[in-house]
């Protein structure tokens, strides 16, 4: 989806900067701009970065904003229909399932299932 609304600014702004004389560009073709480079790099980094990671018991998600929790500090572990819940005493962490392709989903479930939540 950001890169469908990143090429559709693009697009967008190109037929403005295009239209228009170059004199008389406004702050909203320049806000078009901004809006296709957000959107295309966002869709570059979720491309090209992996969604989450599970690497010296710990299970961290890099974007958007970092989060991290220890596999040993996991107080309870929720189930939704698009996801898990992790949760510790101090942190919580969400995790979509949606974003993670069906290999990885399988290796996932399993992973989980075999987790001794802290009691």
């Amino acid at each position: 989806m950001n890169l469908i609304a990143g090429v559709v600014w693009s697009v967008i702004a190109i037929i403005k900067i295009s239209f228009t004389d170059q004199s008389k560009l406004s702050f909203l073709t320049y806000g078009w701009i901004i809006l296709a480079i957000l959107y295309l790099s966002l869709y570059f980094v979720q491309r090209f970065t992996s969604y989450m990671t599970i690497e010296n018991n710990v299970i961290s998600k890099p974007i958007p904003l970092p989060k991290q929790i220890a596999i040993s500090d996991i107080t309870e572990i929720k189930k939704f229909k698009s996801g898990y819940k992790l949760i510790s005493e101090t942190k919580t962490l969400a995790i979509n399932t949606e974003m993670i392709n069906e290999d990885d989903l399988a290796t996932l479930h399993t992973f989980l299932d075999g987790i001794q939540v802290k009691a």
